[in-house]
């Protein structure tokens, strides 16, 4: 089943603490749940070091395990630092200023999720589905969003603002202008699986 997943479909999952299993592992694992006599069974390897640091939602499944990220985690994965977020930060610069360094954070969390080494690796301009995005990369780069903005945000965020240029434009004006779009409260409060659903349903609407 994972034979044709890429160094960064890997990568991300060593991110959410949920490191994949090697070929022989699944297999020895696949035969003792088939001798283990139990009905339901989930062999998996969870990384509780990395899933307590995780910003975005942890799965009902392991909520047990782990505590809410605290805020310095936050914050570092934001790029600011223990002291300021990144809103704070941006607010005090000039506002070409703040329209450049808005547009770099939006790459380099892109240029993260899929796995690339540096910022300028995401064209500012070309399509996130055209560079490599699914639902999944999709939703893990709008719950960075959501650190980075410090607010809730649409799960439909990045097929709405479908290029590092539109999301940093609209980051901009829903942080720093007072006309900023609401967010649809529905969609805030949808579950994991509800997300998945609505974002798979919207790349088959741009295939």
């Amino acid at each position: 089943m994972s034979r044709e997943l890429s160094e960064a479909d890997l990568e991300r999952m060593r991110r959410q603490g949920l490191p994949a299993f090697t070929a022989e592992e699944g297999l020895a694992l696949f035969d003792a749940a088939l001798a283990s006599g139990e009905s339901v069974v989930v062999p998996m390897r969870i990384d509780t070091a990395v899933l307590r640091t995780r910003t975005g939602e942890v799965p009902a499944l392991l909520r047990a395990l782990v505590r809410g990220p605290a805020r310095r985690a936050a914050r570092a994965e934001a790029g600011t630092g223990a002291g300021a977020t990144a809103v704070e930060l941006l607010s005090a610069l000039p506002a070409a200023e703040r329209d450049r360094r808005m547009l770099e954070m939006v790459r380099a969390r892109a240029a993260d999720v899929l796995g690339h080494s540096h910022f300028e690796a995401i064209d500012p301009d070309r399509g996130f589905l055209d560079i490599g995005f699914d639902s999944l990369s999709a939703l893990e780069l709008r719950n960075r969003m959501v650190t980075l903005a410090d607010r809730n945000l649409p799960p439909m965020l990045v097929f709405d603002h479908p290029s590092a240029s539109d999301l940093a434009a609209y980051l901009t004006e829903l942080l720093f202008e007072t006309d900023a779009p609401s967010v649809d409260a529905d969609l805030v409060a949808a579950s994991a699986d509800e997300l998945f659903d609505i974002l798979d349903s919207e790349l088959e609407v741009f295939k």
